[in-house]
């Protein structure tokens, strides 16, 4: 899940009582591997609001969006898999590794 946001998303109370580890390399890899394109990505504007876009541009970023060494794990208690969250210049990643934390 890719969620750009042009008025700043404050990381300070982003994961505000939401338990989080930092990455591991002996829990997870560096990097995401996405099997599939990206899709739609949710965007807010301050003129136009929330809204979904078909139109991601992956070409516009001068870094790595899929590496997630910065990136906080959030492990799910009913069956231990993995999501990684984190935020680059006012766009929120979440990314799914569909694996357990052991």
């Amino acid at each position: 899940m890719i969620i750009a946001s042009y008025n700043g998303i404050r990381e300070d109370i982003l994961f505000d009582g939401i338990q989080t580890r930092r990455w591991d390399p002996k829990k997870r890899p560096a990097r995401y591997v996405q099997s599939a394109p990206l899709g739609r990505v949710f965007q807010f504007e301050e003129f136009s609001g929330p809204q979904f876009s078909n139109y991601f541009d992956l070409d516009c970023f001068n870094f790595d969006l899929l590496n997630c060494t910065n990136a906080f794990d959030i492990v799910r208690e009913s069956d231990g898999l993995i999501a990684s969250v984190k935020v680059e210049r006012d766009i929120f990643f979440m990314f799914d590794w569909n694996s357990r934390l052991s």
